[in-house]
């Protein structure tokens, strides 16, 4: 299942993701697109999973893995306020 959302930093910061999957349905040596598609929310350890492959591409590493970590934490952590100018 492929991601909606192709940005791995904005990924991160969406409060659910969704994966969406067209069928395909194998006629004979040809494949053939349903029309139909499938879509499901992703679990905290998919979503890890998703942005680690979106920043690494196909082989997701455990770079990869601890960079999607820190952009979650990120996102979620709550936003400093910004400090006045004297």
């Amino acid at each position: 299942m492929r991601s909606l959302i192709a940005c791995a930093a904005l990924a991160a910061t969406l409060s659910a993701h969704a994966a969406v999957r067209e069928n395909v349905v194998i006629g004979g040596t040809r494949l053939y697109k349903s029309g139909f598609f499938q879509c499901a929310l992703r679990t905290r350890s998919s979503r890890l999973e998703e942005i680690a492959r979106m920043l690494s591409g196909a082989a997701v590493t455990a770079e990869a893995r601890a960079a999607a970590k820190r952009l979650m934490a990120e996102a979620s952590a709550p936003a400093k306020k910004a400090r006045k100018r004297a």
